[in-house]
């Protein structure tokens, strides 16, 4: 039987991931594809965001997916090959702290390689966050060095010479790193089914008996339910103040008495800038908000306490 490729799609927090996965899904005519996505709480909230057809999507939750055991991750493998036992290639987004290396170093596994291979590993960045990003998150700069292939997004907008810089800045990084930038005309030939990964490269970690270290962000995590509806107007304020320390906000919230009433609203946070979309409620949905919060050093009892105050009355 011949491996399956998979590829492996990191980035920081708020890249742009979700999005790009989308846009694979959307263009791909031939593959039948396996997506599997780390979610950061128990409750799905990624899946949300994907468009998938008839993909099959498998979750591993409970944060960061170089923590999750391996014989979650391999389990989450099989589910797929046994959900939809003709998958030709299986895209898998890891979380936006998530070590590459750690990930990477399962595909070692004898059990794993007569059945897969790992064909490449994309990182997104942010170029609209790249500095700040940067400056305040080592494992950003350890996503961009162990990947194969490196895809920019928000592009639109930003300044040639200002481009430039930051994949100047990224080829610092990782000097054998293909760029490229995320637009509507991205070829999936360039980004799938490359066999950009080498596995020479990390040959001794992948045999050793020893797991590397590995040592977390200082990062903060909050994630918030209710089952009683949101003030849309309370909300929409909330996020216009939050800390600057919170980088990434994502969820799906149930509002009482938002523009487009019985609407599940989708929320997009990231560096201050807010992207509120919303479709139908599923007939298999609990109408429930969901949203979790991620970044440095905030305040946690304040941010849940004025989350509590936007409960509609």
């Amino acid at each position: 039987m011949s491996q399956i490729p998979i590829t492996l799609v990191t980035g920081f927090l708020g890249a742009g991931k979700t999005s790009l996965i989308n846009y694979i899904i959307k263009e791909n005519k031939y593959l039948k594809l396996g997506v599997i996505l780390n979610e950061f709480g128990d409750v799905a909230l990624e899946s949300n965001f994907l468009k998938s057809n008839e993909e099959e999507v498998i979750e591993i939750p409970n944060g960061c997916m170089c923590c999750v055991a391996k014989k979650d991750f391999v389990g989450a493998l099989d589910k797929v090959m046994e959900f939809q036992p003709d998958t030709d290639y299986i895209v898998i987004e890891a979380s936006g702290i998530s070590d590459p290396l750690q990930i990477l170093l399962t595909f070692y596994s004898p059990l794993l390689r007569e059945r897969f291979k790992l064909d490449s590993i994309l990182c997104v960045v942010d170029a609209v966050n790249y500095d700040y990003t940067m400056d305040n998150y080592d494992i950003a700069s350890e996503q961009i060095a162990t990947s194969d292939l490196i895809l920019l997004s928000k592009t639109n907008g930003i300044e040639p010479q200002t481009i430039k810089r930051i994949e100047s800045a990224i080829l610092g990084l990782n000097s054998k790193a293909k760029i490229l930038k995320i637009d509507q005309n991205l070829d999936l030939s360039l980004i799938m089914d490359t066999s950009k990964f080498d596995y020479e490269t990390h040959e001794s970690a992948g045999n050793s008996m020893e797991e590397p270290e590995h040592i977390h962000e200082n990062i903060n995590d909050l994630i918030f339910k209710s089952s009683q509806p949101l003030d849309y107007q309370k909300l929409t304020e909330l996020y216009k103040s939050l800390d600057r320390n919170i980088i990434r906000s994502k969820g799906f919230i149930n509002f009482k008495n938002s523009p487009n009433q019985d609407k599940k609203y989708l929320m997009q946070y990231v560096g201050n800038r807010v992207e509120l979309t919303f479709e139908d409620w599923k007939s298999t949905d609990t109408k429930q908000t969901v949203l979790l919060f991620v970044g440095k050093e905030f305040d946690r009892e304040k941010l849940l306490s004025d989350l509590n105050n936007c409960i509609a009355n």
